[in-house]
């Protein structure tokens, strides 16, 4: 139901209750937003360790590098890996050799759920040395 008043026919009561609403009405006086709370993984802390060459040919493996393999043996590079921080972590390995003109060779990576103070390792595919000079073993460790 709507009603129509003219402003001649208000009561001042009527009138003292209309401005009483009207400046009831709540104002926003302050308003603020706070940073509270933040969940944010911890930081992944694992380190590389114990390069080996293992060479097939021969049937040997080598833990100090660098190391004399004459050509055309087949070998594989394995490398370990530690978890250092408190929480189990999922890591991925890269493992490659890069021959002496800088290629990358037998590249392989592998992906492992490690637990706080465990180790994991992981291998190169296996390649036969084709060139001379200095063969390198390059890791990446991710987190």
């Amino acid at each position: 139901m709507a009603y129509t008043v003219e402003a001649g026919n208000l009561s001042e009561k009527v009138k003292k209750e209309v401005a009483r609403i009207v400046v009831a009405s709540p104002a926003v006086v302050d308003e603020k937003t706070w940073d509270a709370i933040d969940i944010s993984a911890p930081a992944v802390e694992g380190h590389l360790r114990s390069p080996t060459i293992r060479d097939y040919t021969d049937d040997v493996d080598y833990t100090t590098l660098p190391v004399n393999i004459p050509l055309g043996h087949a070998v594989r590079a394995f490398v370990g890996y530690d978890n250092d921080g408190d929480y189990t972590e999922i890591f991925t390995l890269t493992v490659e050799f890069i021959d002496p003109d800088g290629n990358s060779r037998g590249t392989a990576s592998m992906t492992d759920s490690v637990g706080s103070g465990h180790s994991s390792s992981h291998t190169t595919g296996e390649v036969v040395l084709d060139k001379e000079g200095l063969w390198k073993v390059h890791a990446i460790l991710e987190g």
